[in-house]
């Protein structure tokens, strides 16, 4: 028996023709195989029948032409309810009339059944490459809204549909706990109402958190410092997906904590979500990127933007000094307004190490781009793909971190390179012990008088790990001046690297793996929990695709808008008007 399935190579798309006797599983099977033999064949035909026991088309040019084209698929109930075409008149003998872009038959339905496939390995993929993917197979251009289409339904038939997905979170949540014994899940949910009264067994979707043990397990070996951002999801409700990202010791990225949110939890109260939190155990520090983007918002000074920026990344807390110095001088009111935020909480110079050099959330926005694809699935198919994908992350990574510490690696090629570049810097500098226990030095820079090049001279203590260059206590790694101290006392500079840059840590990071789950058909028990819905006030438009989601501020902005420079007609590239109204754009 055929099967067309998604298959489109199957009939349509070769020189075969329909005939009498042809079988198919589903009413849905025959509609697609008349569909495609005619845009093979360039000819369009029209549904003049369509009942529960019958399917018939005939060709349009039956009355222009004279032609006779006509087929009907009828269901049979002695052979198992199978679809079977007992009439065919054919083929056509009708030509094309004039050049179409698109073709009538070549439908949303089958559209998503040939772009499936591309949905399925990137749901992020673009309606434009779609388009040309499909004129690649039939010759035909769709039209941008009938594309749209096809890959909306095309999601929905990979990940079910968007309002049912909030009532499979509970099922999945228990075949999680189930498989992956330890991994904690939140499900949080309010009354449901329907014309002002609670509808029993029902329950309204508030919010959901998760998190998997192996994560747990990965965050004691990995820099102790938790990132945090939020990403906003393009489906058919607004909601934002919050990430707790870490990163191990050779920066690679990892989230270990996943929530789900309505929009406006995450933009209103007390601003928490938006300033991206930056958390070091009992420590919370802020991003720098958002001090900056306050400050621009407040005093509209680009130069000042920058130095604040120069600031927090600034190691030497007398350059800091400096440059706050020439702050005051410019603008005392933002003076004051950066004098208010504690330092410790924002600049390098000043919080203890605890960042690690980490001075915005690029790490969290790093995962973004890596979960991307998932923000326009269903909610149930965003909690599955996180599951997913960090078992294939762990999985690949804890490969390759086991496989270079086999062969006697002691560090990651990556940071090995890296440590050996510092390594070639400290050859040359001079050395100056100033204590008995070889800790206490005054490491001195080689003088080059004819390249203009002052020497400067460090002080480095072994012991509390620190150098007056900033580099030794903000990144948890020997600078070049210690490195050339210990090479002046005979010290092994390994020892002083913090443990969590070794290749052992990192593979502690990967030892717990994620387990397997078997098939669909396993998540879907006999429902022991009440309805879950939506949210109807958060819905998007219903008709139409989706805008995406984007809450723009100053870091959004422009070099343009940031300088003041005016804006420029899209036409002529002059100031004054904009390409609307653009008078060398009349006179052409």
């Amino acid at each position: 028996m055929p099967n067309l399935g998604f298959n489109a190579s199957y009939v349509g798309l070769d020189d075969s023709e329909l005939w009498i006797g042809m079988q198919f599983e589903t009413i849905d099977q025959a509609k697609s195989a008349i569909k495609l033999y005619n845009i093979r064949k360039s000819v369009h035909s029209k549904v003049t029948r369509s009942t529960s026991e019958k399917y018939v088309c005939e060709c349009t040019q039956r009355k222009e032409q004279g032609c006779n084209w006509k087929v009907r698929v009828s269901k049979k109930k002695r052979k198992q309810n199978i679809w079977e075409l007992s009439v065919y008149n054919g083929p056509h003998t009708c030509c094309a009339v004039g050049h179409r872009q698109d073709h009538p038959n070549l439908d949303s339905t089958i559209i998503s059944q040939t772009v499936q496939p591309i949905v399925q390995a990137s749901p992020k993929v673009t309606v434009s490459t779609l388009m040309a993917h499909v004129k690649s197979v039939y010759q035909y251009e769709p039209e941008y809204k009938k594309t749209w289409r096809a890959k909306d339904k095309a999601l929905k038939k990979l990940h079910g549909d968007w309002d049912a997905s909030y009532n499979e979170l509970p099922g999945w949540i228990n075949i999680m706990q189930k498989y992956n014994p330890g991994t904690i899940a939140v499900l949080e949910t309010k009354p449901y109402y329907k014309n002002d009264r609670v509808v029993a067994d029902v329950r309204q979707f508030h919010r959901l958190f998760w998190t998997f043990p192996q994560c747990i397990h990965a965050f004691k070996n990995c820099k102790p410092i938790i990132q945090i951002d939020g990403t906003f999801l393009f489906g058919r409700y607004r909601h934002v997906l919050l990430l707790a990202v870490i990163q191990d010791g050779n920066r690679k990225t990892i989230p270990v904590a996943f929530a789900l949110i309505e929009v406006l939890a995450f933009c209103l109260p007390l601003k928490v979500w938006e300033a991206d939190f930056v958390l070091q155990k009992s420590n919370i520090v802020t991003a720098l990127r958002h001090i900056a983007a306050n400050y621009h918002g407040r005093y509209k000074k680009d130069y000042e933007r920058k130095l604040i920026l120069r600031m927090g990344y600034e190691l030497v807390p007398n350059k800091f000094e400096e440059m706050l110095h020439e702050l005051n001088e410019r603008n005392s009111d933002g003076y004051n307004y950066i004098a208010g935020i504690p330092k410790e909480k924002w600049t390098n110079a000043y919080d203890g190490g605890f960042r690690y050099g980490h001075m915005t959330t690029n790490l969290a926005e790093a995962i973004n781009s890596s979960l991307k694809g998932i923000r326009n699935l269903p909610i149930s198919a965003i909690v599955k793909a996180t599951y997913f994908r960090l078992g294939k992350l762990f999985a690949t990574l804890g490969k390759e971190s086991f496989t270079l510490k086999d062969v006697g690696h002691i560090f990651h090629p990556r940071i090995q390179n890296e440590i050996q570049a510092i390594v070639v810097k400290s050859n040359g500098l001079y050395v100056l012990p100033m204590s008995r226990s070889d800790t206490i030095f005054r490491v001195s820079e080689i003088p080059r008088p004819l390249q203009g090049y002052d020497p400067t001279s460090y002080r480095v203590n072994l012991e509390d790990k620190w150098c007056d260059c900033g580099y030794f206590q903000a990144l948890k790694s020997p600078c070049q001046h210690a490195i050339a101290a210990c090479s002046n006392s005979r010290r092994d500079y390994k020892n002083l690297v913090d443990p969590v840059y070794f290749l052992h840590s990192v593979c502690k990071v990967y030892e717990m793996e994620f387990p397997a789950i078997g098939s669909e058909t396993e998540w879907h028990g006999n429902q022991t929990w009440p309805t879950i819905l939506p949210d109807p006030q958060i819905r998007r438009n219903k008709s139409g695709r989706p805008t995406s989601t984007r809450i723009h501020n100053a870091m959004d902005m422009p070099q343009r808008e940031r300088t003041g420079q005016p804006k420029l007609c899209g036409h002529c590239r002059r100031a004054g008007h904009i390409i609307t109204n653009c008078p060398s754009r009349r006179q052409h």
